[in-house]
């Protein structure tokens, strides 16, 4: 979702087009979680459930979305729907297909998902020349229908100065030591948790003593491993 925010936020910058957006029904939201957006957002009442199913609707999305001359997705995970208009889409890696070692339902429903977005783009985004080497490569794709748009970092957040009573809040909330490693990305098996696990394990005792690894989510089986390399 940052993602995505970030780049709208950008974009709407931008004075040489018009920007719109549009969002389907989903019981925790309403019109009012879409008024922060600085441009107008059509609020669909077709249940999100319906328009992102695995059956494609016999409706247009410019019937939803309004008369566009371009429809851009920040994602592959785009409604099930006809188009008729271009079509871009984002596609930021291929690495559960590529490395293929997640449960198979998973990597299946996920190159389904990009599947389905390749066949109805007029132009594909992606994040960098390895990402688009993978596309290309894994789907058999021409090279001028892919575009290498690096990911920007929104620095403002890491310029400002919090206090220390602040920053010892927040360790005492989270039971952080004063010195970590943090990940804080998914726990899926395409991330290689277990070699970070692995490699943390391997470093020489008054480095882990001064450096602990923090990972924000967990799962039973990072545990039991953090258990065996006596890194919990």
């Amino acid at each position: 979702a940052v993602f995505e925010n970030e780049i709208v936020k950008r974009i709407s910058n931008v004075k040489d087009f018009e920007l719109h957006g549009c969002a389907s029904f989903i019981r925790a939201l309403s019109k009012k979680d879409f008024e922060r957006f600085p441009f107008d957002v059509n609020y669909s009442w077709i249940p999100y459930k319906l328009v992102y199913g695995k059956t494609r609707l016999p409706i247009s999305y410019e019937s939803i979305m309004g008369d566009a001359d371009v429809n851009l997705f920040c994602t592959f995970n785009i409604p099930n729907l006809k188009y008729t208009k271009p079509v871009i889409v984002t596609i930021h890696d291929i690495l559960l297909q590529k490395l293929n070692n997640d449960k198979p339902e998973i990597v299946l429903e996920y190159d389904k998902s990009v599947r389905r977005a390749i066949s109805v783009a007029d132009h594909i985004l992606t994040v960098s020349e390895s990402a688009k080497r993978d596309i290309i490569e894994y789907y058999g794709l021409d090279e001028k229908k892919i575009t290498v748009v690096y990911n920007g970092v929104n620095t403002l957040p890491f310029l400002e100065e919090y206090d220390d009573t602040f920053l010892e809040s927040i360790r005492k909330k989270y039971n952080l030591p004063q010195k970590f490693i943090l990940y804080f990305g998914a726990i899926r098996k395409h991330k290689n948790l277990d070699g970070l696990l692995k490699s943390y394990a391997l470093l020489p005792e008054n480095i882990k003593r001064e450096y602990h690894l923090v990972i924000t989510k967990k799962n039973e089986d990072l545990c039991i491993l953090a258990d065996t390399l006596r890194i919990s």
